[in-house]
């Protein structure tokens, strides 16, 4: 049950003080968080960290393709534990145990053995994420909240585009494809030392795209590299800079007349801005249309659930 009132004081376990499980067991979070334990970290590619979490609680996690991840102000910070507001929202009464909160994609998800794995773009900023992720160790605990988010949808073609941020969740929906698949994915990249070998059907063709130009490559990519009318109901997937995925979002709607429920369209981050900015002003570049098929899909879930 969710607590209705806030505590004097935000709890905080160090993370040498005691096990992993006794933690879980005298915490009490607020609904949809939960407590996980950094199991392991190794870098995969030149800029592409891997943290695996655990959590024997793994298996009562919900579905979804996105969750969020509560930074400690520090790799080395005691994870502080929030309270529920009175609509059950988390709280930390003490801003300077408040974490960051950033939204990251769901790599691999282990329910039956309790791990979850997050890549992270190590792009040589200062950023909350990619330092705690650099710096973090086995042992170290933090809040994740979630899963949730847009689903792929089937369809008869599939063309996806993002940048590194997005390769990640482009990645996983790779290989979640069903075998007999087709489509394009363009994937944005700095060098050779950021490619990943990929898992996907022989009927998807993947394209590496190498720049180092702020000028994204990927709307051109869309534009001219497709044969749009081999796609006829395809499913337009696309993640990344907001400029690029305005862009090429625009022009699956307007240009080639995609429905609605056919694209999946979010902004990762925008050149100049922080993420919280971001955010803030532009919620990811999620538009009118993004959130009308998001209410349509969990409407239909809540009736199929009864």
């Amino acid at each position: 049950m969710v607590s209705m009132a806030l505590a004097p004081a935000t709890r905080a376990f160090s993370a040498d003080g005691g096990s992993f499980r006794e933690k879980l067991a005298a915490v009490s979070l607020p609904r949809n968080l939960w407590l996980v334990e950094v199991a392991a970290t190794r870098r995969i590619a030149g800029r592409m960290q891997r943290i695996t979490l655990h959590s024997p609680h793994m298996a009562g996690m919900p579905e979804g393709p996105n969750i969020k991840l509560m930074i400690p102000p520090t790799p080395a910070s005691p994870v502080a534990i929030p309270q529920a507001d009175l609509r059950g929202r988390p709280v930390w009464p003490d801003p300077a145990t408040r974490p960051a909160l950033r939204t990251y994609s769901v790599r691999r998800m282990d329910r039956q053995d309790g791990f979850l794995d997050v890549d992270f773009v190590l792009h040589g900023h200062a950023g909350p994420a990619a330092n705690w992720a650099a710096n973090v160790r086995p042992g170290a605990q933090l809040i994740i909240g979630g899963p949730g988010g847009r689903m792929m949808r089937p369809a008869a073609s599939y063309v996806l585009a993002g940048d590194l941020s997005a390769l990640p969740a482009l990645s996983r929906v790779l290989e979640e494809l069903p075998p007999h698949a087709r489509g394009v994915a363009f994937i944005e990249a700095f060098d050779k030392s950021d490619l990943l070998e990929l898992r996907h059907p022989p009927g998807v063709r993947v394209e590496w795209l190498f720049t180092r130009s702020p000028q994204s490559p990927l709307p051109e990519a869309v534009r001219e590299s497709v044969d749009w009318s081999a796609h006829v109901g395809c499913f337009l997937w696309v993640a990344g800079e907001s400029d690029a995925v305005r862009a090429i979002r625009a022009f699956g709607r307007d240009v080639v007349g995609l429905d609605r429920r056919m694209i999946l369209a979010i902004g990762y981050w925008r050149r100049g801005m922080s993420e919280d900015a971001y955010h803030e002003a532009h919620d990811n570049d999620r538009d009118a249309d993004y959130h009308a098929v998001w209410q349509e899909e969990r409407n239909r879930e809540k009736h199929a659930n009864g």
